[in-house]
């Protein structure tokens, strides 16, 4: 679907997914609900309710059939292969659900921002992807700067998000990246930090509502109100 409009994650009805015993669970909560395209999507999900399995769900890892479709298909009808390359989930560590296991750890912010890609001249540059989303001098400050490697130690967790947030951008501009989802971003932000972050984050967003589907699963106490951005 290269037509913004014309991309879709809907649930039309609410469930639940066993992730334990049938007696005792836990059991993940997903809501019904409705994000398209050229738009910024606010899904608010209760702490613990479920927002990682469904990112996992969107990437294939697991299945409850026939409720969750992506640009009017069912999840489960996608080859494995076609939702790793279209879908993107933003998670916190130590499960982030994207296609590197382990952020950080064993590898430096250009490595896992560039997937290893940085000298094959492909898609934006690191630089670039680590502006867009206000992280690039914090970078610069780090001891060996984008060569470090224990990056994900030494830099806020808000930066550890917007890095993660910058490798998101890189697949977007190398692979046509569809649909980003971005779990409890304002996690680890306290009042004072929260609304800083928020607009930050949204204003890195912006751009790409034009090409990706965004949704953001919001788990912060007391329904934190998000811009209606189109």
């Amino acid at each position: 679907a290269s037509d913004p409009s014309k991309l879709e994650v809907m649930v039309s009805n609410a469930f639940e997914l066993c992730l334990g015993s049938f007696q005792r669970g836990p059991f993940a909560h997903i809501p019904a609900f409705t994000a398209t395209g050229s738009q910024l999507n606010v899904l608010h999900m209760p702490r613990s309710s479920g927002a990682s399995t469904l990112g996992s769900i969107l990437l294939g890892m697991r299945f409850r059939v026939a409720t969750l479709k992506l640009c009017g298909i069912h999840i489960e009808q996608y080859q494995p292969e076609v939702l790793k390359w279209a879908v993107h989930v933003i998670d916190h560590p130590p499960g982030p659900l994207s296609v590197v296991a382990n952020p950080g750890l064993g590898c430096s912010v250009a490595q896992f921002v560039q997937f290893g890609l940085q000298g094959e001249r492909v898609g934006a540059s690191l630089e670039e992807c680590l502006r867009r989303t206000g992280v690039w001098k914090s970078v610069q400050n780090l001891p060996h700067g984008s060569s470090t490697i224990s990056w994900s130690s030494l830099l806020s967790k808000q930066d550890c998000y917007r890095v993660q947030l910058a490798q998101a951008f890189f697949r977007i501009e190398v692979a046509g990246l569809k649909v980003l989802v971005l779990v409890d971003p304002l996690r680890d932000c306290d009042h004072q930090e929260r609304e800083a972050f928020q607009f930050s984050l949204v204003q890195a967003l912006l751009p790409i509502l034009a090409t990706t589907l965004v949704l953001i699963i919001d788990q912060s106490s007391g329904g934190v109100s998000w811009p209606e951005l189109q």
